[in-house]
């Protein structure tokens, strides 16, 4: 990684939308890491504005963000994991898997809450 990692994380970025870059494991990596952070926080906030709840709600976040990552490299950036050895597929649907979902369940459950709690206090005040 380089010494400024604002710089590094814009560079990724700029790769990303580029589509037909060519990637290092690393690099390949952290992008997943921000992916799927980037998505706990975005589906979170739907599913506690909406409000999804239960186990149907958690049921489908966990598939969708097990599926995102190898979608987005293969579909959107043309990443042939394979070129990388035969566990990056595993690495890219294990990383960042557990602090995203903690994440989401976190960001959601105050959501869901706040939605809630002004819901009540706008029916008392009226």
């Amino acid at each position: 990684m380089p010494e400024n990692p604002a710089s590094f994380k814009r560079a990724l970025w700029r790769k990303a939308v580029a589509r037909d870059s060519h990637w290092e494991k690393d690099e390949l990596l952290t992008f997943v890491f921000y992916l799927r952070l980037l998505f706990a926080l975005f589906s979170a906030l739907i599913f506690g504005l909406i409000p999804l709840k239960g186990t149907g709600a958690i049921l489908a976040y966990v598939m969708s963000t097990a599926i995102l990552p190898t979608v987005v490299l293969r579909k959107y950036l043309r990443v042939r994991l394979e070129s990388f050895g035969e566990s990056m597929a595993w690495f890219c649907f294990t990383e960042n898997l557990w602090p995203a979902f903690l994440l989401f369940v976190l960001i959601w459950t105050l959501v869901f809450t706040w939605r809630l709690t002004i819901s009540k206090l706008l029916a008392s005040i009226a």
